[in-house]
């Protein structure tokens, strides 16, 4: 089995509410969810939409009122599971009297990292991260980008396999911002597992494999990134769009998106697939007035 076929993160059926005895506001309807191996999974919505609870709830931090979330195969709450899991939060209280290194010695001692592997991990995620010359500095001083980047250092510190990011380039410069997608990237690389949430639409298209949109506490859709799927609108003489369909074959790597009696958006993985559909309007005798290739847009689809 492939890294990409092995559900490392799954989700049930899940509710979650706030409040008292008397009177309490449900946040998440009946999530289900399925994070595979090695993927970057990303979750989008508006304020208020549900997107820090859910991940408070993966990662233990909050009870859920019903349903199940395993990560792989046990419970958040599991001691080994917490030991495998790094957490980027939106805010990270620090200590801000300590400097940086010793900030990081502080995170790594608490996952009972010994000290050469420890030394070793510290300088180079200073390095890698460019806080190298504020190391020795105190907290008080660093600015919000060096903040950022010693958070992503402390959730990195244990080098876990799998990791939660809320909204990872949060006051960030657009350097910064870049730093953060190659980071992302050359952690998938190395077979993390990534799971974040981000407001930046164009930066979660860059960097992940599945979207998923959340609004009101609900999951309204999932989106596959992949980067070589194809938009195609095809447009044709007015046909009833049951016509379009009808006695459809197979085609593999084709996914209808968007259907009316003038045109037909679909989803392909290859231009063979591309070229099975446009046989089978022609044998249809549909008459076709224009292929148009168009560009996956998740920007368009969060604001529809």
């Amino acid at each position: 089995m492939s890294n990409l076929q092995q559900n490392i993160i799954s989700i049930k059926n899940l509710f979650k509410s706030f409040g008292n005895l008397f009177s309490r506001k449900l946040v998440l309807k009946n999530i289900n969810l399925d994070i595979l191996k090695g993927e970057v999974f990303g979750l989008i919505g508006p304020n208020g939409a549900g997107k820090t609870t859910l991940m408070g709830c993966m990662l233990g931090l909050l009870k859920i009122d019903s349903g199940e979330i395993l990560i792989n195969g046990r419970s958040p709450l599991n001691i080994e599971i917490k030991r495998n899991i790094g957490y980027l939060p939106e805010r990270i209280g620090f200590y801000k009297t300590m400097t940086g290194k010793e900030f990081l010695i502080f995170q790594g001692k608490l996952f009972g990292l010994p000290n050469p592997v420890l030394k070793k991990r510290v300088d180079a995620l200073l390095r890698e991260l460019e806080l190298k010359d504020v190391a020795n500095c105190k907290i008080r001083i660093y600015s919000r980008g060096m903040l950022q980047r010693l958070s992503w250092a402390q959730a990195l510190i244990h080098n876990p396999d799998i990791l939660f990011l809320d909204e990872p380039a949060a006051g960030m410069d657009p350097s910064g911002i870049i730093r953060v997608r190659n980071l992302i990237l050359q952690l998938k690389k190395e077979g993390k597992t990534i799971f974040l949430n981000s407001h930046k639409l164009s930066e979660v298209e860059k960097v992940c494999d599945r979207i998923a949109f959340i609004d009101k506490g609900e999951i309204i859709h999932i989106e596959t990134l992949r980067r070589d799927h194809l938009i195609y609108k095809i447009e044709y003489s007015e046909t009833k769009k049951e016509f379009i369909t009808l006695d459809m074959p197979l085609i593999h790597g084709l996914e209808i998106y968007q259907i009316n009696n003038s045109f037909i958006k679909i989803k392909v993985e290859n231009e063979r697939a591309l070229f099975s559909f446009l046989k089978h309007l022609l044998n249809k005798g549909v008459k076709i007035t224009e292929v148009i290739k168009e560009k996956v847009d998740i920007e368009k689809f969060f604001l529809d």
